[in-house]
């Protein structure tokens, strides 16, 4: 699966779960791009901010209206601390920002033991 940018090559290969945390300040194109590795064969697993998730509801509602597969693309509600530490704990990849205490520490965690 490869595709021509300028006189480059680009090529993706699946590498497991993606997971993704975002902030408050999230925009909608933020959190499409996070969505970029589903694109090489990859399972997505999105958290948005408890306090601001309707940019994620609205995207994952369009998702299911164009037919996505079941559990390609997965939405994840709930507070940081209950939903959020724990999240990063599988996925191959995850994308978090880093001022995020929750995220920081937990991307540190995880990097430690690979």
């Amino acid at each position: 699966m490869a595709e021509r940018c300028g006189r480059s090559e680009v090529g993706g290969k699946p590498a497991g779960v993606v997971g993704a945390i975002t902030p408050g300040t999230s925009r909608f194109h933020q959190i499409v791009a996070k969505m970029a590795r589903p694109r090489a064969g990859c399972t997505f697993v999105l958290k948005p901010s408890e306090v601001a998730p309707l940019n994620a509801l609205v995207l994952f509602d369009a998702l299911k209206a164009v037919g996505l597969p079941p559990g390609v693309a997965n939405l994840v509600l709930g507070t940081g601390p209950v939903v959020g530490r724990p999240s990063p704990a599988i996925p191959a990849s995850t994308s978090c920002p880093s001022p995020v205490p929750s995220g920081r520490d937990r991307v540190a965690e995880v990097a430690a033991r690979t």
